[in-house]
């Protein structure tokens, strides 16, 4: 019980307010850590033009890492490279590393991409940036994939879709970082009185949390800069394709809750979109269910 009134006196925070919605500027750093890591990747996945090669061979020429076991290379767990947040350049990058340091990890991760503040003297702060492990195996693994989800597929492995990913998890560190250590509070509660509903906020999903809404705001805020002249031509069905993890939350939301819950998500990333001004005049409906229950019903996943 001290525990937990040490963290909620430590951490005065209205985990409910919406008053604290805000996107940070962190365009640089982000093409920072996409230019230092990632882009060597994806431009030998391009010189492929997605045909068979080594696997081992190709990794080993090309990564350092820590990951190696005896000799065989893992595809679950490779690092590209690292960086220092006193690397980033944004002021909002600067200011949350005065409080919260870190170390940025990047490659393909069999844990995928997250923020981990530091919740004890036991544990460092770190983000991880991974490519999706899944859908690389798919590729490495020469599986079929359905034609109606080879764009889906293909997004995965494109600049913007890896820059939404850097910019959804440094938002999650800048927001924690700048706001009294909230996120971090709020998995340390959770973890300690085993129960992960703490993270829901009252909603029936994380993913529904406004925190997680405005981390999955970056993501799209950085597809529309990636897209800046074609935005008003997509649609939200488009910009679900171009970003996966927003198509894979809209199956989860659907194959676990049903429709309802899954419009209650849109609607709210809507309002947030047309707030930050990232609303496209074609995103003006939600996006096909039918081709949600379908990937569904095929057991495709994108995330």
């Amino acid at each position: 019980m001290e525990r937990y009134k040490s963290i909620v006196n430590e951490f005065q925070y209205d985990y409910y307010s919406e008053l604290l919605e805000k996107t940070f500027d962190i365009n640089k750093d982000v093409d920072i850590i996409y230019n230092l890591f990632f882009k060597k990747f994806l431009s030998n996945l391009k010189a492929s033009e997605f045909r068979e090669y080594d696997v081992q061979h190709f990794y080993k020429d090309n990564y350092r890492s820590n990951f190696w076991d005896t000799g065989s290379a893992s595809r679950d767990d490779v690092l590209f490279g690292q960086i220092s947040t006193n690397k980033l350049v944004e002021q909002d990058s600067k200011e949350a590393n005065r409080v919260n340091p870190l170390i940025i990890y990047c490659g393909v991760f069999k844990e995928g991409s997250f923020y981990k503040g530091k919740v004890s003297t036991n544990n460092n702060p770190c983000i991880f940036i991974s490519i999706n492990t899944r859908a690389l195996n798919l590729f490495f693994d020469k599986l079929l994939i359905k034609k109606s989800d080879l764009q889906v597929f293909k997004s995965e492995f494109t600049p913007q879709k890896i820059k939404s990913s850097i910019a959804h998890e440094l938002s999650h560190w800048i927001d924690d970082s700048l706001h009294k250590g909230f996120l971090t509070s709020l998995l340390d509660l959770k973890d300690w009185l085993k129960n992960d509903e703490i993270l829901l906020l009252k909603q029936k999903n994380v993913n529904t949390t406004y925190f997680e809404i405005n981390a999955q705001i970056h993501a799209i805020k950085n597809l529309k800069r990636s897209n800046e002249k074609k935005w008003d031509e997509f649609t939200l069905d488009k910009v679900f394709s171009r970003y996966s993890p927003l198509f894979g939350i809209a199956k989860l939301l659907y194959s676990k809750y049903g429709k309802e819950v899954l419009e209650i998500w849109e609607k709210y990333l809507l309002k947030r979109m047309a707030r930050e001004k990232l609303l496209g005049k074609n995103m003006n409906h939600f996006i096909e269910i039918d081709r949600v229950k379908e990937s569904i019903n095929l057991g495709y996943c994108t995330v």
